[in-house]
């Protein structure tokens, strides 16, 4: 079985019908059953406050112990979630660290306005306020990955701390499997062709306003599609056309107000195309273990089946299913196509909603057997208490 993860999802369509699969992954073992909690489980709040009553001992045995116990369960989501950390074919031990946080510098993008660049503190409530304003508009969310994909450099980066008590603790408490973050971020190094890389690479700067101060925690690129209005200081607008298109004597800092709309149109023409391969493939990869997520970059509930069909289709396998994505220029006639599919291939509808219906009860579970290890750890009163 072991030699069977390492070249293949668990899902081959070449075996059997990839619905059918989905459907009987869910069964494989009596004791974790799909189902919903019970009706007195407690709620998220309540689990919550179990676990910030509990001391660091206790917090990491519950963690631990799940671990042990979902090592020895086999779900339909396990296994993705499995494959998938033995395919990278690297210990993610051995990754490397994220690049440290970088900008733009005046000196080499706008010499004849050299605004020196001050790096806020997290907690600075100036970078508070914009961070708060921005992360509005971006669907933050809930629980902040330790791995994550480096667009510009295409590969798989550690950017925090991967054993985390609480960042486990939240993962289960969503039905993910500690990994979460590993899996998605390695079905992004898969579903990227790398055609983006330099414009990801450019927006992957850190945002800064005109008086030099740069905001920790917000790129361009997520400033660009937080939908907020926001200020564009010289030294980023041109960092962005010298670094995307070598392009440096068109535009001067300082650039006069007659040339702006040209040189956001530039902008803007790199920036759309970008977003749209991203956000499409981080939608994707959100869907890989999750039923139901929570889509940003103008994703909805609406996506949900036709990207779990799009996987279905695929047998899960990232490898096989970039070969479907589209050039960014087709991004709005592949979404339209799902959309018809989802219509008219009554196969391809009903693979999405397998495949969702089954990731939702193996969240379900895994959301139980957490409650169950609380109780048993006696984080949480025992049934028999009430």
């Amino acid at each position: 079985m072991t030699h069977l993860l390492a070249t293949a999802p668990p899902t081959r369509r070449s075996t059997m019908h990839g619905s059918f699969v989905l459907a009987s992954a869910a069964l494989l073992c009596p004791l974790l059953s799909p189902g919903t909690d019970a009706p007195d489980a407690p709620d998220d709040a309540a689990l919550l406050a179990a676990w910030e009553a509990a001391d660091a001992d206790l917090r990491r045995e519950v963690v631990d112990y799940l671990d042990l116990d979902l090592s020895h369960q086999r779900t339909f989501q396990l296994d993705l979630s499995r494959w998938v950390v033995s395919a990278m074919g690297v210990d993610p031990g051995l990754l490397d660290e994220a690049r440290e946080p970088r900008w733009f510098d005046p000196q080499v993008h706008a010499p004849k306005q050299p605004i020196p660049r001050q790096l806020l503190e997290p907690d600075d409530p100036r970078a508070v306020r914009v961070q708060r304003a921005m992360r509005a508009g971006l669907d933050v969310r809930a629980i902040e990955p330790a791995y994550v994909y480096d667009w510009g450099q295409r590969a798989v980066v550690i950017a925090g701390d991967t054993d985390d008590p609480t960042r486990r603790f939240r993962a289960a408490l969503a039905g993910l499997p500690r990994e979460f973050d590993l899996v998605e971020a390695q079905v992004l190094a898969w579903l990227d062709d790398g055609s983006k890389a330099t414009v990801l690479e450019a927006f992957g700067n850190l945002y800064s306003d005109r008086d030099g101060r740069v905001y920790p925690g917000i790129t361009l690129y997520e400033a660009w599609s937080s939908g907020t209005s926001i200020e564009m200081p010289d030294v980023d607008t041109l960092g962005l056309v010298h670094s995307i298109d070598d392009e440096w004597d068109r535009w001067v800092a300082p650039v006069p107000e007659r040339q702006h709309e040209a040189l956001y149109g530039r902008i803007g023409s790199h920036f759309v195309p970008a977003r749209h391969h991203r956000g499409l493939r981080e939608a994707l990869a959100l869907t890989y273990l999750t039923a139901e997520p929570a889509y940003r970059d103008g994703y909805t509930e609406g996506n949900t089946v036709g990207f779990h069909a799009l996987w279905n289709r695929r047998s899960s396998d990232p490898r096989q299913l970039v070969e479907d994505l589209p050039a960014a220029q087709d991004w709005a006639e592949f979404l339209e196509r799902v959309n018809a599919d989802l219509a008219d291939t009554r196969e391809f509808y009903s693979g999405g909603t397998v495949r969702r219906d089954a990731l939702a009860a193996d969240q379900a579970t895994l959301r139980r057997r957490l409650v169950a290890i609380m109780r048993e750890l006696e984080v949480l009163p025992t049934e028999d208490d009430h």
